[in-house]
């Protein structure tokens, strides 16, 4: 027979190092739940395992040491929980077994631990070296203690290590459910008041109710007094009760032989498996009297009533065993808990007069202290001889009471884009357990519970963690805690607070520009950058973007704490003769920082290169035709040039002639102007020559001024 609980578990671990896959299971002789019989396979040859822990690239090797190669990722989610069913308190359960087999070519090594009484490995091998090919086996037990609760689990866990990676250790949940009958009785004492010797009280009601997960049968032993019985539907036979059932017709009698206050007890005798139970007899009370007058049933236990509810009206009987009508008045100590009606009146001859107490309700917030609504009730009459009679009147308020703790609800500052967390616990004060959830305004803040998400009574807690996630800037938000149990005070919310920290580069030191001379140094400027925000600033990637500023030195990678400053030191890269003309550029220095959503920063820059731009046009100057030309020097940059031609103009030229502006003695060139020169022509059939004039200039030289080259032909121009 296939036990699919443990088929899921085994059918579940599937992670990429290890393969644990179904086996045949059948049931044998033993407890509840049979023993299973089933195969952990352990798949060694599976990629990325070979025994050192790293991966290969070809099959796998049995060596014992790191490869070269990264660590294998192995994948897999935990099973599903070992569940050893249903088993009766002070039993256990069968056990389940398996094989665990290496199916590949490397050795295994593994080591099974146990968390939980309740559970034990009592077979097999807990740990050890599985061979390729070999296997070991593991018997897991289960034991449900006597004194557990019926119907609420116990659980525990196997953690299973490996050596495969990814695989290393995983935590496999296990439970058992203790079964059996589990009693309460109300009330707590079964109160007659007083009752006339050689009378009777009359039968008072007993309620036994089975709150366990199992049929229990029931019986009682005789009273320890003689004067109390009880009885049941059936009696004396045992009676069965159902789960959620009460017992049919029990109810209790006291017929006292003697005079005085009385007491006994019941034994409640049960046959089939029990767990812990809030009742195992009957406790009995009276008083016999010789008085004419009786005031009963006494205690009046009106039980748990929940806060904001009000209990159960109940009735206190005044007899009068006199031949004459007498009156009474009856009077509450405390006097806020309850109403009597009516509070006085007369009663006549052998008669009895009926007094309802009616409990007012508990309103919240309420304490539950045992008994912490209750009273006395005095009855006093006029009948000769017979002092006041007293009913105890018992009440206690039932619901629980939450009260978040919290070390700190405020996280101070938060670096935008992390989480900050904080623990918490919710205690429940209160007599009942709590189921309980939490909630915060969301946005930034978050809360989970992080254990069991109900709190037990007296004392039990919940453990929890808040978060917060911030923006930039303070939060606030309210941590509420809700339970859908009976509340018997309300439940303060918390409020959380913090400031989520972010660094803010600003930018200050310009406006930047930049100024250099072609052949000589450039000035420098400092952009500084202070980090005006709340947290840590750093900044990198320092650029350029067309290259003519330089980044001399910069504080890049270096924190910079709120308040301080950073800096990156710029200036005008040296111009390239020949290739950077004089004139005003634009630049862009770019750097990137930690700040949320506004990372990149981009800060112009002008540079300006001062010089002396030239160019000659034409260039070359074709003097072919018997006319004169002419070519022009011109100045495109911001500063003055004295230009001179040098020698040798080939002192053999015929034919042509210049002016001498740059033959001479040379032209100042004033910045954004130009200047011409003529050549004529001075027929000579036979000219046929290339000039190249070379100039001298004076001055911070940007662009210099090519060699000018003069082509003259002047065959064609002679007359035959």
């Amino acid at each position: 027979m296939r036990n699919p609980k443990l088929l899921v578990l085994l059918s579940a671990l599937v992670p990429g190092g290890v393969i644990l896959l179904p086996g045949c299971f059948s049931n044998s002789s033993g407890g509840a739940g049979g023993q299973d019989a089933g195969t952990f396979t352990f798949d060694s040859s599976s990629p990325g395992f070979d025994g050192g822990g790293n991966t290969d690239t070809g099959a796998p090797t049995q060596d014992a040491t790191a490869d070269t190669g990264s660590d294998a990722a192995a994948t897999g989610s935990l099973p599903t929980s070992v569940d050893f069913g249903l088993v009766g308190c002070g039993g256990a359960a069968g056990t389940k077994s398996f094989d665990v087999k290496n199916t590949g070519p490397i050795p295994v090594t593994y080591s099974v631990t146990i968390a939980g009484s309740a559970f034990a490995i009592v077979g097999g091998n807990a740990s050890g070296t599985i061979q390729p090919g070999a296997d070991a086996s593991l018997t897991l037990s289960a034991t449900v203690p006597a004194s557990a609760t019926a119907g609420t689990a116990i659980t525990g866990s196997a953690t299973v290590t490996t050596n495969i990676p990814g695989f290393t250790s995983v935590q496999v949940p296990l439970s058992v459910t203790p079964q059996g009958g589990s009693l309460t009785i109300s009330p707590a004492t079964v109160g007659f008041g007083q009752a006339t010797v050689g009378g009777s009280a009359g039968a008072l009601p007993v309620t036994i109710t089975n709150v366990g997960n199992a049929p229990v049968g029931v019986s009682f032993g005789a009273p320890s007094d003689a004067e109390f019985s009880v009885t049941y539907t059936g009696a004396p036979g045992a009676a069965t009760i159902a789960p959620n059932a009460v017992l049919p017709g029990a109810q209790a009698n006291f017929s006292p032989t003697s005079t005085g206050q009385k007491s006994a007890t019941a034994a409640i005798q049960t046959t089939g498996t029990t767990c812990a139970s809030a009742a195992n007899s009957v406790q009995l009370s009276g008083e016999g009297t010789s008085a004419v007058v009786t005031v009963g049933p006494s205690p009046l236990d009106f039980g748990l009533v929940n806060c904001g509810s009000a209990g159960t009206p109940l009735s206190v009987t005044v007899s009068n065993g006199n031949a004459f009508a007498i009156t009474y008045n009856a009077t509450l100590q405390g006097g806020t808990a309850y109403s009597v009606s009516p509070g006085s009146g007369s009663i006549p001859a052998n008669g009895q007069a009926v007094l309802q107490i009616t409990p007012n309700t508990i309103t919240v917030p309420a304490s539950v202290a045992p008994n912490g609504y209750g009273d006395t009730l005095t009855v006093s009459t006029n009948a000769p001889g017979v002092p006041p009679a007293t009913v105890t009147l018992l009440e206690t308020a039932q619901g629980v009471i939450l009260t978040t703790k919290m070390t700190t609800t405020n996280f101070g500052g938060v670096p935008v884009g992390t989480t900050a967390t904080e623990p918490f616990s919710i205690v429940n004060t209160g007599n009942v357990a709590a189921p309980v959830t939490v909630a915060t305004g969301g946005g930034a803040w978050g809360a989970t519970l992080t254990g069991t998400p109900t709190a037990a009574a007296n004392g039990g807690s919940v453990p929890g963690t808040a978060s917060f996630t911030p923006a930039n800037g303070a939060g606030t938000t309210t941590l509420t805690v809700s339970t859908t149990a009976i509340l018997c005070a309300p439940t303060a919310p918390l409020t959380l607070t913090g400031t989520g920290e972010s660094p803010d580069a600003l930018v200050s030191g310009g406006p930047f520009r930049l100024r250099t001379t072609c052949g000589a140094t450039g000035n420098q400027q400092t952009l500084t950058i202070t980090n005006s925000g709340s947290s840590p600033l750093t900044f990198s990637g320092v650029n350029s973007t067309t290259g003519y500023a330089q980044i001399v030195s910069s504080s890049a990678g270096v924190s910079i704490a709120p308040g301080d400053t950073g800096t990156i030191v710029i200036q005008a890269r040296p111009p390239v003769i020949g290739t950077d003309a004089a004139g005003t550029y634009g630049d862009t220095i770019t750097f990137t920082t930690n700040e949320l959503g506004n990372p990149t920063h981009s800060v112009p820059v002008t540079v300006t290169i001062h010089g002396v731009n030239l160019s000659a046009s034409p260039n070359p100057v074709d003097f072919s035709s018997c006319f004169n030309q002419s070519y022009t020097v011109t100045n495109t940059g911001d500063q003055d040039a004295f230009i001179t031609a040098e020698e040798p103009y080939p002192y053999d030229y015929s034919g042509i002639s210049f002016d001498g502006i740059f033959s001479g003695s040379g032209v100042d060139l004033g910045a954004g102007s130009g200047v011409s020169e003529n050549i004529y022509s001075e027929e000579q059939c036979s000219e046929d020559q290339t000039y190249d004039v070379v100039f001298d200039v004076s001055g911070n030289v940007c662009i210099p001024l090519p060699v000018l080259e003069i082509d003259v032909d002047f065959s064609g121009c002679c007359s035959d």
